[in-house]
């Protein structure tokens, strides 16, 4: 995420440290064998999912795992009816990804976009 936040921010390590932490008890490592490759968390509430955060190691990013990863959510989504809410940057390649799955963009500021995913929504 190095690339992807200082094209918005000046790098704070400590910043990023608390990023990570935020909601850390609903992260989930991925795993890829006996490899740790990225980190997934989510959000519950009432009334919807927050995807908090999804990252995958670069050598594993392209590979469809984040595809996969979210509409395994999707569908439990879609069992349920919340839809699910994320924060993206503007200049994060995976801007694509949540556009292709069905995501809308809910409204914008500078640095990103807000987005939903509505299991009612046609597609």
């Amino acid at each position: 995420m190095y690339q992807v936040v200082t094209n918005h921010f000046l790098w704070d390590d400590e910043a990023q440290h608390q990023r990570v932490m935020l909601n850390y008890e609903s992260a989930r490592v991925i795993r890829m064998g006996n490899l740790e490759i990225g980190l997934f968390k989510v959000v519950y509430s009432a009334s919807e999912v927050h995807l908090s955060q999804i990252q995958l190691m670069p050598k594993y990013q392209g590979m469809g795992i984040g595809t996969k990863l979210i509409s395994v959510l999707q569908t439990g989504c879609t069992q349920t009816k919340m839809p699910i809410t994320l924060h993206v940057f503007r200049s994060n390649p995976a801007l694509r990804l949540y556009l292709k799955l069905g995501f809308n963009i809910t409204s914008s500021d500078a640095d990103g976009h807000m987005m939903q995913w509505s299991p009612f929504q046609r597609s």
